[in-house]
């Protein structure tokens, strides 16, 4: 089940949640995947949680499997139509 609202001026709007666990606890941004605007700021956000070492994760609804995420998945329909993509801040041994 996506999460896709009609606005009163009739324009479709699919929310969809990054969730970041760290050591400082969890953040979550929220962006709508129809806004060209939040959609590239949610790629560059993508993207700097990946080369800081997070691993990203498509959590699935409805039947559909979890799945990893890497670089370049961004743009994939899944990705695109999820709900929530969970980000794990890597663990350091101690």
């Amino acid at each position: 089940m996506y999460a896709t609202i009609m606005t009163k001026d009739l324009k479709a709007k699919h929310m969809v949640t990054f969730i970041m666990l760290s050591s400082k606890g969890d953040e979550r941004h929220v962006w709508d995947s129809c806004d060209p605007k939040q959609i590239t700021e949610a790629l560059e956000k993508f993207e700097d949680l990946l080369k800081r070492g997070f691993s990203a994760f498509l959590v699935g609804v409805d039947g559909v499997k979890s799945k990893m995420l890497k670089s370049g998945d961004f743009n994939k329909e899944d990705v695109r139509q999820a709900e929530e993509i969970l980000f794990i801040q890597p663990i350091a041994g101690g």
